[in-house]
């Protein structure tokens, strides 16, 4: 997968962040998080013993606030739902209540722009409330209540920008219903309540897919992303769907990004020692590309010990041990890690 980041400016961090190094547990022990210090080291142990049982709990949460968007992007299948809905704010303190205390990490995105959610910045100052560090990606043509004033003082660690264009022609064509000079407005307003609060608030990350038809513009981007204020620019590929026309019309010529987009390239699965897939209809399922509801959020309260006990997570951490070591799944096997297609492909980071 083609990866290029470009540097601008770095949020400030405290000496002691800088010091411990660039690992999560390093940035746990210098804020002084050491129950989940613990709970982090105990899992990422027992995740490389290939434990089948697991004595910690889940410190990444993927939680998609809301499923629907006001764009329409070709490649993506949430325009095209039949419902939508928007997760609702009570269970997602009941969900907090549970795991908060050991949660590191919280993506608060998927496929959905967060920023519709009515109550997003609550869920963000409720996360940080726990201490736990919070990303939200938005393609940034509409702010939350309060606008740029309310998600610089909130509280999020990392916005991430979906911005693929530097005109708004070129920019339209894949953000559909998009405005680019929204977009831009929106960051540039956010950089400036950053500045304006002392710098503090999120990193901003401008993120550009790239396709054929503006692979031109990564320099102008550049120049774009720090007149703006952002403090790097990320140059990734996109995902296109599996027809050979739409390819070949819509993929980059440049070799760097011919491929397609992937979450993660590693040689492993974190999910079943560490992560919790929540989505907008209130479904909780082991991973990004498992889509079985096997739990609802409302029983929030059973996620920690089906996790820890359950048999379906037991197996999950099996047959994931021998996807590593090169071992096919038992004929017949229908555990979704049995026949995953993104093994190493869809993982979280923290």
């Amino acid at each position: 997968m083609g990866l290029r980041k470009v540097f601008f400016n770095r949020t400030p961090q405290p000496l002691a962040v800088r010091l411990a190094g660039a690992s999560r547990a390093g940035k746990l022990l210098a804020h002084g998080h050491w129950r989940k210090l613990f709970n982090y080291l105990l899992a990422e142990v027992q995740r490389w013993l290939g434990s089948e049982k697991f004595s910690a709990r889940p410190y990444f949460l993927s939680l998609e606030p809301t499923d629907s968007c006001q764009l329409r992007c070709p490649f993506c299948t949430v325009p095209y739902a039949k419902e939508h809905h928007v997760l609702a704010y009570e269970d997602y303190e009941r969900l907090m209540r549970e795991l908060g205390p050991w949660l590191v990490r919280a993506e608060l995105y998927k496929g959905g722009e967060s920023f519709l959610h009515p109550r997003i910045l609550d869920m963000v100052r409720l996360a940080k409330s726990y201490a736990v560090e919070v990303s939200i990606s938005s393609n940034l043509n509409a702010l939350p209540p309060g606008g740029a004033q309310a998600v610089a003082g909130s509280g999020l660690d990392v916005l991430v920008a979906s911005i693929d264009g530097t005109t708004q022609q070129t920019y339209e064509k894949y953000r559909v219903g998009g405005s680019l000079e929204k977009a831009l407005s929106n960051a540039a307003a956010i950089a400036r309540a950053r500045r304006e609060n002392g710098g503090k608030g999120p990193e901003l990350i401008w993120q550009f897919i790239v396709f054929r038809h503006n692979q031109h513009e990564l320099e102008a981007a550049e120049r774009l992303a720090r007149e703006t204020g952002f403090d790097h620019i990320m140059f990734r590929p996109g995902y296109i769907f599996d027809d050979p026309a739409t390819k070949e019309s819509w993929r980059s010529t440049l070799p760097e990004f011919s491929e397609e987009k992937r979450c993660s390239d590693d040689d492993t699965c974190r999910w079943p020692w560490g992560g919790v897939n929540v989505f907008a209809d209130g479904s909780v399922t082991l991973c990004y590309m498992d889509r079985e509801k096997r739990l609802d959020i409302g029983r929030a309260g059973e996620l920690a010990d089906m996790m820890r006990q359950g048999g379906f997570h037991r197996l999950a951490r099996r047959l994931i041990k021998g996807l590593e070591r090169g071992r096919r799944a038992p004929a017949g096997e229908k555990h979704p890690c049995a026949s995953c297609p993104c093994f190493g492909q869809s993982n979280f980071w923290v």
